[in-house]
């Protein structure tokens, strides 16, 4: 009897232990990440400790984090010194070179604050845990409702805030991700560099594949840092103008390198006055022509890219998967990109003409390029589809390897 009373009591205690344990972690939800950089507007406190594993090395996963729950300007210091406290009772090495993102104040705000919890910091034993604090500023108003209201150290604010940030839209690229991502270029591009080659003339043709090439390779490097920036916009006006921005140096380059001994031939006859003499021409010319393959093409990234695969891979919160997605979308991305490098080249061409609506001359490419952005918004609505691609991706990967 006495051998079952004090097995009761010990399972009994045990309970008691667990319950108390689950109550106490209960507290802080670290079970799951959450990807932070989509919801800079909301004031937050992330956590993010040394934990995610690349190629035998202990990193920050850069794309999510621990949300510990909504902080404002009086509360915040508060909330990060609970959880410091709470930390170091129960799991003291995670606090080592840990990072805290605040997210949702605004420049103004954080004037002072991150000297004041650096300060606090410096102070007390938390010093020896090497601790850093990210605090992604953002500006309260657009640069048009700033001017509106006349608040002119707000107009600056929002010109800053629409700037690529290191700390708000940096983030690593991982060495397969870029290999998968050069790999699939590789094959999007034969088409259009063949048909650069055989077209142009020799001088016009190298100009333009160097330039191209440059400019997909320094894309594909920054290719989730640039993506990060274009889906934090505040509008779908400022996310078309930063889209436009990123898709002005392609058209320039198709419309000036595949000019160039055209050019070089006026500027020996005429001198330099005479080229900037024909220069606004020239522009009225460009806007005719090319004016419309910018919208489309910034359209299509704008649905397909930046809204479709991208915004997909963004939400991911585990880092295994998070990383694995990077590299799948590059496949994914693959066909239809090759696509618009064919539909971009046709249009720039004016290959095929269709029709002049007098400001703007419509071709084949325009047409191909409309198709393109229709899929792009199916790709958009239909988020389930890639699940499902992604769940026979990984199989295939588990399965070669």
């Amino acid at each position: 009897m006495l051998i079952l009373f004090l097995k009761k009591s010990v399972k009994l205690l045990i309970c008691v232990f667990l319950s108390i344990s689950i109550i106490a972690n209960a507290k802080y939800d670290l079970s799951n990440k959450v990807a932070f950089r989509q919801n800079l507007n909301s004031c937050n406190l992330y956590f993010s400790p040394i934990d995610f594993s690349y190629k035998n090395k202990l990193l920050h996963n850069d794309q999510s984090a621990f949300l510990l729950g909504a902080i404002n300007q009086h509360n915040w210091k508060e909330k990060v010194i609970e959880f410091l406290d709470f930390q170091k009772n129960n799991h003291p090495k995670s606090l080592y070179n840990s990072i805290f993102y605040i997210t949702g104040f605004s420049y103004k705000e954080t004037k002072d604050l991150e000297m004041e919890i650096n300060s606090y910091i410096k102070e007390t034993e938390y010093a020896r845990y090497q601790i850093s604090f990210k605090f992604l500023k953002i500006s309260k108003y657009t640069f048009i409702d700033s001017l509106r209201k006349l608040k002119f150290e707000e107009a600056l604010f929002s010109l800053r805030d629409f700037l690529p940030s290191k700390s708000k839209d940096y983030q690593r690229f991982y060495a397969n991700e870029l290999m998968a991502k050069l790999a699939s270029l590789a094959m999007i591009e034969a088409g259009l560099f063949t048909y650069i080659f055989t077209s142009y003339p020799s001088k016009e043709a190298i100009a333009t594949a160097s330039v191209h090439a440059s400019l997909l390779l320094t894309m594909s490097i920054l290719n989730r840092s640039i993506s990060n920036w274009i889906l934090r916009s505040k509008t779908k006006f400022e996310q078309f103008f930063k889209s436009s921005l990123l898709s002005l140096p392609y058209i320039l380059n198709f419309n000036i390198s595949s000019q160039l001994s055209h050019i070089q031939k006026l500027y020996e006859q005429n001198g330099l006055n005479y080229i900037l003499e024909k220069f606004p021409d020239q522009v009225l010319i460009f806007m005719q022509t090319q004016s419309l393959s910018a919208v489309l093409q910034t359209l299509f990234y704008q649905t397909f890219y930046y809204n479709g695969t991208q915004a997909w891979s963004t939400k991911i919160s585990d880092p295994y998967l998070a990383q694995k997605s990077r590299t799948f979308i590059s496949f994914i991305e693959m066909p239809i990109l090759a696509l618009d490098a064919v539909a971009l080249a046709h249009a720039g061409a004016n290959v095929y003409p269709l029709a002049d609506l007098g400001f703007i001359h419509l071709n084949l490419g325009h047409i191909e390029l409309a198709s393109l952005i229709a899929f792009g918004f199916i790709v958009q609505k239909n988020e389930k589809a890639l699940d499902k691609a992604f769940e026979i991706y990984l199989k295939l990967n588990k399965k070669t390897n």
